[in-house]
């Protein structure tokens, strides 16, 4: 993937061994910032995802009028630094720049979307599942989104202890993966928490969260998923006579994403 991501905005030729490869996602509610960089190396070299770490670069993020300088955590393997950004207005503009070793540089600006407003979760007993609704205001034309859940509760039994699964599916898009298609007003997404109603735990806790993400994170994982489903038509072995999908980015002078959301969320108890 190092050398075969594509720059959505224009084709850079940049020698594989020189070129950078960033991932970030940046948020007003997260208490962190944290990008990963990764170097290529040439073609034909083989090369594992912790060699291509590169760990002494100079890395930082700015809204304008303040930046912060990110250092490199030895334990998660990438850049980390206290969000000196967090509550910032929907169209805050936010800067990357990179510069490693070699004379490499790469920089990228992500814009703070809109945020959700009244996220409300109401469910119902169905069977031994717990069955959900997710709606929320949006109050403009704002149309990239995406619905996550997640479940706190365990199922204890004689052959071992087993977390509860809880899934949201978003009309013509995989599991995770974003839609341009919220509307402008009222929203609804629709999940299930298996088997909510076996949990032997104590609480049975689910948070939904929704967030606006902005067109790169869009771009990125629509044409990720694309490559994808590229990928998987090759059967492994089979010649794919389809032209591949080129991944978008937004980096500058490298490939991946840099990119920012808005996120609500809500927390109600299942038991």
């Amino acid at each position: 993937m190092l050398c075969g991501c594509d720059t959505g905005v224009q084709v850079e030729d940049i020698p594989p061994e020189r070129l950078l490869a960033i991932s970030s996602f940046v948020s007003p509610q997260d208490s962190l910032i944290a990008v990963y960089v990764y170097k290529g190396q040439k073609v034909g070299s083989v090369i594992k995802s912790d060699s291509a770490r590169i760990r002494d670069a100079t890395v930082k993020v700015s809204n304008g009028s303040k930046h912060v300088n990110l250092s490199y955590n030895q334990s998660s393997k990438r850049y980390e630094a206290e969000n000196l950004f967090r509550n910032s207005e929907p169209g805050t503009i936010l800067s990357l720049e990179v510069i490693a070793p070699e004379q490499l540089t790469a920089y990228a600006t992500a814009v703070i979307p809109p945020k959700p407003n009244d996220v409300s979760v109401k469910g119902t007993r169905v069977g031994k599942d717990y069955l959900f609704s997710v709606n929320w205001e949006n109050p403009g034309s704002y149309k990239f989104y995406n619905v996550w859940a997640e479940v706190e509760g365990e199922i204890r039994s004689s052959i071992g202890i087993f977390p509860l699964i809880t899934s949201i599916d978003i009309p013509d898009n995989s599991f995770y993966f974003p839609s341009d298609k919220q509307a402008s007003g009222r929203n609804s997404e629709s999940g299930i928490v298996n088997s909510a109603y076996d949990a032997t735990s104590e609480r049975v806790v689910l948070t939904v969260t929704v967030a606006n993400v902005d067109d790169t994170f869009f771009k990125f994982y629509k044409s990720f998923r694309e490559y994808q489903t590229w990928l998987a038509n090759t059967s492994d072995n089979l010649p794919n006579f389809k032209e591949s999908v080129p991944i978008y980015s937004n980096i500058r002078n490298g490939t991946g994403y840099f990119a920012a959301y808005n996120s609500n969320k809500k927390t109600v108890s299942i038991k």
